[in-house]
Formats: C-alpha cells, structure tokens, sequence
C-alpha cells in the first residue's frame, strides 16, 4: 500500500488532516531509517567482501598478479584506509552467551518445580538485567517453597514477579488439625448464620 492510497483510506475513516500528516511523517521518518540501515549494511557487506578478498593474499604478499607493499616510497606509514581497519562487533561474544546460559542451568537446576523452560529462560534474561544473577540463585536456594508443588509458582512467574526480592519469614508454623478438629471446624462454620 503506497502513501496515496493510506492518505485516501485515513480520510475515508474521517481521521483529521494533522493526524493524517502526524502519520504520513512518521512512515516517512521510517522508510529513511530503513534506508539508511540499508545502506550501512551494503557498505559493512562490501568491506567484509574486500576484507575476504586481501585475506586470500598469498605469502609472498601478491594476489593475482599485484603486490601488497602498502608502504609510500617516501618512506611515510601507509594511509589508514588501505589497512582495512574496522571496528570490533557489537554482538556480545559467545563466551558471555554461554556463562548466562550456565547460570540459567543453574537457576533451572535449583528451582523446585520444572515447567516451561523456554519461558523461563526469557524471564531469567530479564531478571539478570534487574540483579546479578548470583543474587537470584541465592535467593532461588534460600526461598521456603510450599511442599505442594501445586502452590509453588512457575519458574517464569517467580522471576516475572521479582520473588527473590521478597522477605519472608525464618520459620513457618504449620498447624495442623486432627480429623475431629477438621470436622468440628466444618460444622461450627455451616452452622453459622
């Protein structure tokens, strides 16, 4: 759909002018930073191309047929351009990668209940944004889980929500009732009107 066309059905919906050229400027203000995207990766592409290129440079220093000596005759270091010089990758590198996933292995290993993994995982990845993960196992070891394992939240859930944040008691009183006491309980509260 081209530009015509989306003024023509924003006027048909009655959207006013101002919105209508709000909006035509914004998918301008994309489609250039589209392009622009576009064109660095033509020209990151193209050095990578001419970097492959010289590495194929035999050990005499000649590729078809050229010399390599980059220095001038006047004795003055090359130029910066001809030595193909490029800045390191911004992606993080595969070490980094892979002590965050043996974390997570870690936080997987120690949490009580096993559901949902991948969810988990994408959890984890925002959770170590927050803290470091040596907090969050931690806490994940030191937390009092229930002994039901239909109480205890998802691994997903208990990161989502920041549970190893919480304070919780040291010690948790379980009171349990006899089955006489149980029933007694029952009656006392449906006999109350």
């Amino acid at each position: 759909m081209n530009t015509s066309e989306i003024y023509s059905k924003l006027l048909e919906l009655g959207t006013p002018p101002e919105a209508i050229k709000f909006v035509l400027s914004l998918m301008d203000e994309q489609a250039a930073a589209l392009e622009r995207r576009r064109s660095f990766d033509r020209q990151r592409k193209q050095r990578q191309r001419d970097k492959s290129r010289d590495n194929h440079v035999n050990v005499t220093g000649q590729s078809q047929g050229q010399s390599r000596d980059l220095s001038p005759s006047n004795g003055s270091p090359p130029p910066i351009s001809s030595l193909n010089i490029y800045p390191p990758s911004l992606t993080p590198s595969h070490n980094i990668q892979h002590r965050k996933k043996n974390r997570f292995s870690e936080f997987w290993l120690a949490y009580p209940r096993k559901i949902a993994k991948g969810a988990a995982e994408k959890a984890w990845e925002k959770a170590i944004r927050i803290d470091e993960p040596a907090t969050i196992l931690k806490a994940v070891r030191d937390y009092k889980f229930s002994d039901d394992k239909e109480f205890i939240p998802h691994p997903a859930t208990w990161l989502n929500q920041k549970r190893w944040q919480d304070e919780q008691n040291a010690t948790i009183v379980k009171i349990e009732m006899t089955e006489e006491e149980r029933k007694a309980k029952i009656r006392e509260i449906w006999s109350t009107p």
